[in-house]
């Protein structure tokens, strides 16, 4: 994904917990990328109405990994990216 008007690239989620995995020094496991994100009900009036609409916001309070024991195509094994030197 690449977009000129964004100084650094765009990252997919195998590339960002590969990022992570380096950062911190796991050599070791299979990882995956955790994302909390918290939900929120609200009541809300667009511009413009006298009406007020539901309406829900969602938004990502945390980034993490997370050790699993078995790999899906979202699952990054730490020894294969990031081995000990």
């Amino acid at each position: 994904m690449s977009d000129p008007a964004l100084p650094y690239p765009l990252l997919e989620p195998l590339e960002l917990t590969t990022l992570l995995m380096r950062h911190y020094g796991i050599h070791r496991g299979l990882w995956t990328l955790h994302i909390v994100f918290r939900t929120n009900g609200l009541s809300f009036v667009p511009p413009g109405t006298d009406a007020a609409y539901p309406g829900v916001v969602t938004r990502v309070e945390a980034l993490g990994l997370r050790r699993v024991e078995t790999a899906d195509p979202l699952t990054v094994d730490a020894a294969a990216v990031n081995p000990e030197r």
